[in-house]
């Protein structure tokens, strides 16, 4: 079976290192998301208003996705290189 973490390419090892991280960060930042209790709906058509803590989780959550996408694009280019 194919391990693509235990690949002699370091390249793929090191994508596959930072794939797995960007993982663990989306996970923690999508738990302190929703412990933020963030509101989302628009409540008489305003934007809801978010405490610094949740305007936090908010910012937190959205890089880790930004992150977590380009460690994803990364792996898959170099995995399929080889």
């Amino acid at each position: 079976m194919y391990d693509p973490g235990m690949s002699a390419d370091p390249g793929l090892r090191e994508a596959r290192r930072r794939y797995v991280k960007a993982l663990d960060d989306l996970r923690r930042a999508r738990q302190r998301f929703v412990d933020a209790r963030v509101p989302m709906d628009l409540a008489d058509r305003e934007p809801p208003r978010w405490t610094p803590e949740q305007h936090a989780a908010v910012t937190t959550y959205a890089n880790a996705w930004a992150w977590f996408v380009g460690a994803n694009e990364s792996y898959w280019h170099e995995r399929d290189k080889g």
